[in-house]
């Protein structure tokens, strides 16, 4: 019984990894356009925040750091330094959110914005909290 509830919270996750990281590269697809006609999609990035239960948090980072956008305005600007910047496939790792001391999935996707340049990079925090653990 105690297997059978692991492997179902395992595949629950992972769906929930593989459903936000489809939509990491479909709001990536949407910075780049949106970008190039010299826009910025807020409207869909805060929509996108309203509506999903999973994001704990939604940054666009320059390769410099700087949080261009964030859903958490006090963060905007802020300087981070993460490995996954600058990083031309997407990623994914295991950390815990600061905020909450919770764990959960950091998706990045890489944003060709900047021709010639390093990508800017969308990092989406996951959290499992959906999932009932036992």
């Amino acid at each position: 019984m105690i297997f059978s509830i692991k492997k179902q919270t395992q595949i629950l996750e992972k769906t929930i990894i593989d459903k936000n990281k489809l939509l990491a590269e479909i709001l990536s697809t949407n910075v780049e356009s949106h970008y190039l006609v010299q826009s910025f999609p807020f409207e869909i990035l805060t929509k996108v925040l309203r509506e999903s239960e999973d994001i704990v948090f939604l940054w666009i980072v320059k390769p410099t750091g700087e949080i261009f956008f964030a859903d958490d305005l006090s963060m905007w600007r802020k300087i981070i330094k993460d490995p996954f910047l600058g990083r031309e496939i997407p990623l994914d790792r295991n950390t815990i959110d600061p905020l909450t001391n919770k764990k959960i999935k950091l998706i990045s996707h890489p944003l060709k914005i900047e021709i010639g340049e390093k990508p800017w990079t969308l990092f989406l925090g996951i959290s499992f909290d959906s999932i009932a653990y036992s």
